[in-house]
């Protein structure tokens, strides 16, 4: 392979990761905005506030399609950063993937590790959104 065509594939590597980062972040900010959505709403049923329910209804609706947007994204980033590892290092990764209502109802803590149903495998090694790696 060429010298400039591997600099140039390791560039782009270098740039979908990153921005495979930033969107997990955004994944991250959706989620804890979702669950803050859930207590103001079961507040306001305790308090019998129907407008506000009907209000925090409606933007808990509006963040759940913008995180499932992310998901989409998240998840063709992941697929295009497999592909150029393998084309460049010849890794078999491998993006495993859930709906977001399976991966929120294993993972109702949204904390730490592999919240949000994907990560690569690399010869039995884990790789979770962060980029670390566990022994599989």
């Amino acid at each position: 392979m060429h010298s400039s065509t591997s600099l140039y594939q390791r560039l782009k590597l270098l740039k979908t990761e990153m921005y495979f980062l930033m969107v997990c972040v955004q994944i991250i900010t959706l989620n804890h905005t979702i669950v803050h959505l859930q207590k103001c709403y079961k507040k306001s049923i305790q308090d019998n506030i129907q407008s506000l329910q009907r209000l925090i209804r409606r933007r808990l609706a509006a963040v759940e399609v913008d995180r499932d947007i992310f998901y989409d994204v998240a998840n063709k980033t992941a697929k295009q950063i497999a592909k150029l590892r393998r084309e460049l290092f010849g890794e078999a990764v491998h993006s495993l993937t859930k709906s977001p209502m399976e991966d929120i109802a294993e993972n109702s803590s949204i904390r730490g590790g592999n919240n949000y149903g994907i990560k690569g495998r690399i010869d039995g090694r884990t790789i979770d959104r962060t980029g670390q790696v566990h022994e599989a």
